[in-house]
């Protein structure tokens, strides 16, 4: 999927510039949200030039979520204690990168493609939804005029 990796590699700078900007829970929220509906329509589609756009736009979702997401946590980080806080959160990470593709590799052998797809983006939603109600936005106080330009 060289069209996901190229949008999320050319994506990331300026969803990271746009997070500065909007806060991080908005971006978060869009780039997960992004994600779960162009998962799946992955395995529905039968044209190269779809996958290509859909998988772009899952690069997308995932290039908004990635920086806006390492942002939020050294913003709800106390002072002195930054390398422990993105030592943890990139091992969480880390592990979801490992397992993530174990687990959808165990649904689609249970399932098949489709259902394992459409799984995968309602847990993805879900987790969007959780993060909605559960997390807060220390970016959303800051006033505009106080936002980097």
């Amino acid at each position: 999927m060289g069209a996901q990796l190229a949008t999320t590699m050319l994506a990331k700078p300026l969803a990271g510039w746009l997070s500065d900007r909007v806060g991080r829970k908005p971006m978060i929220l869009a780039g997960l949200f992004l994600c779960a509906l162009m998962l799946p329509a992955v395995p529905a589609l039968t044209s190269i030039w779809l996958l290509f756009l859909v998988s772009a736009l899952f690069g997308l979702g995932v290039a908004i979520v990635t920086p806006s997401t390492t942002a939020l946590v050294a913003d709800l980080v106390k002072a002195g204690r930054m390398g422990s806080a993105m030592g943890v959160f990139g091992t969480i990470w880390d592990c979801g990168e490992a397992a993530g593709p174990i687990l959808a590799g165990v649904l689609i052998a249970s399932l098949s493609y489709a259902p394992a797809f459409g799984l995968i983006a309602a847990f993805m939603a879900l987790v969007a939804l959780v993060f909605l109600v559960a997390v807060k936005d220390p970016t959303a106080a800051v006033a505009p005029a106080e936002r980097p330009a």
